[in-house]
């Protein structure tokens, strides 16, 4: 009867180094790599302006031209029209009622001075001033759509007053025909 007491003890330790060697393959770690580390990545560059469509045969390449690089320019921390505001707005009627089927975004910009939440409203109301002014002249709402940049999108990166003032502007896009 001792025996069997014996037996059992080394067959379940004969089990117990069995299932040891065969269930606990060891893998082998795979093979260092050659390739350098990564690199860090740059950020992405900012936005590219809205590419524009080019003219179509109603409209001259120099009126095309004109027309979307004459800004207007505000005074600091203002959205009225001044003056010289108002004469280039008045050409860009006359060639919006000459060009019927142009359609344009007016983009609302202004300097770095101030919080980026208050500059996007500051652009939204210069922007609104220009289109309100076009669609008294007869231009269709419908045609204008506007849209604020803030200070995100700089003319002139300078830090000084000719360059906030270059900055403060509303710009002119034609999106369409």
């Amino acid at each position: 009867m001792v025996m069997r007491p014996v037996l059992s003890s080394v067959t379940l330790v004969a089990l117990i180094l069995t299932f040891l060697f065969v269930g606990c393959a060891k893998e082998e770690p795979p093979p260092p790599t050659t390739e350098p580390p990564p690199r860090p990545v740059a950020p992405p560059p900012p936005p590219a302006p809205t590419p524009t469509p080019p003219p179509g045969p109603s409209i001259s390449q120099q009126a095309f031209q004109e027309f979307q690089n004459q800004d207007i320019s505000f005074d600091f921390d203002k959205y009225d029209l001044r003056t010289d505001a108002r004469t280039v707005l008045d050409r860009k009627a006359s060639f919006l009622n000459q060009n019927s089927s142009v359609r344009v975004q007016i983009e609302g910009h202004c300097d770095e001075r101030g919080t980026n939440e208050y500059n996007l409203a500051l652009g939204e109301r210069r922007a609104n001033a220009a289109k309100q002014y076009l669609t008294t002249a007869g231009i269709s709402a419908g045609r204008l759509s506007t849209i604020s940049y803030g200070e995100e999108r700089p003319l002139d990166p300078g830090h000084n007053e000719a360059a906030w003032a270059r900055n403060r502007r509303a710009h002119f896009v034609i999106t369409g025909q």
